[in-house]
C-alpha cells in the first residue's frame, strides 16, 4: 500500500499505482518497491535505491539491494556481498557483512539468513 493507494512493480513493464478504479504507470522499470513511512522506496538496479515522497526521486544509495523490506520504523536492505544496513531516514547503520538469502519481517521478529543456520550453525540472525 501507497497512501490509499496500491503500488505493483511490473518488472520491465514499471511500476503501477492502483487507486482503487484505474491502474496508472507510474515510473520506470524497478527491481523491487515497498512503502516506507508513507512513501516509496525502489530499486532500480545499477541506478540504486530511491525513494518518493509524493514530488520527486531521491537518491538513498548507488548499491543495489537484493532485498528491501520495512524492518520497525527502518528500512532493512540486503545489498548482498555489502551485508545488511539500516536506514533510518537520515543515515544507514552496517548491520552484518553477512550476504543472507533473504531478510523478512513477520509477527515482530525479524530474521535475516538463511535457515540452514539451524543444522549448520552457520551465521543468521533472529531477533523481537
Amino acid at each position: 500500500m501507497y497512501g490509499d493507494n496500491l503500488a505493483a512493480d511490473f518488472g520491465d513493464n514499471a511500476i503501477w499505482i492502483y487507486n482503487g478504479t484505474v491502474w496508472t504507470e507510474f515510473s520506470g522499470q524497478a527491481e523491487d518497491v515497498t512503502e516506507y513511512r508513507d512513501k516509496l522506496v525502489a530499486t532500480f538496479g545499477s541506478y540504486g535505491l530511491y525513494l518518493y515522497d509524493g514530488n520527486s526521486w531521491k537518491g538513498l544509495t548507488g548499491w543495489n539491494p537484493e532485498n528491501i523490506i520495512v524492518y520497525g520504523d527502518k528500512l532493512a536492505t540486503d545489498f548482498g556481498e555489502n551485508g545488511v544496513y539500516l536506514y533510518d531516514g537520515n543515515s544507514w547503520t552496517g548491520l552484518t557483512n553477512w550476504n543472507p538469502e533473504n531478510v523478512i519481517s513477520w509477527g515482530g521478529w525479524q530474521f535475516m539468513g538463511r535457515l540452514d543456520w539451524l543444522e549448520s550453525g552457520s551465521a543468521a540472525r533472529i531477533e523481537k
